[in-house]
């Protein structure tokens, strides 16, 4: 996946520490091929790449978990869920195998 609002500046997301350990290890993380939870809330503060890191895990849920996956998101006004589908659809528009 791919970060940056310019199209064109595109470079490999790289996830922070906090990011890996507390965010995507729990939603990836499977145990005798089951997730622990089906469901998750993660709370962040502002300017800390919430669009970004919710696009990943969607796109991740979408493409690679689950041969019937349903991903849901949820956002707090009309503007920051069109940022998190703009970013998703963008991004795996992009990739070689998710295009029309």
């Amino acid at each position: 996946m791919l970060e940056g609002n310019n199209s064109l500046v595109k470079r490999p997301i790289r996830f922070e520490a906090w990011q890996r350990d507390h965010v995507l290890k729990p939603v990836i993380d499977k145990v005798d091929g089951k997730r622990r939870w089906d469901t998750f809330l993660i709370g962040i503060a502002k300017k800390n790449g919430k669009s970004t890191l919710a696009s990943c895990v969607a796109t991740y849920a979408l493409l690679l978990d689950d041969p019937n996956p349903e991903v849901y998101s949820a956002a707090g006004d009309k503007d920051q869920a069109r940022i998190i589908f703009n970013f998703t659809s963008e991004r795996s528009s992009a990739a070689p195998d998710c295009g029309p």
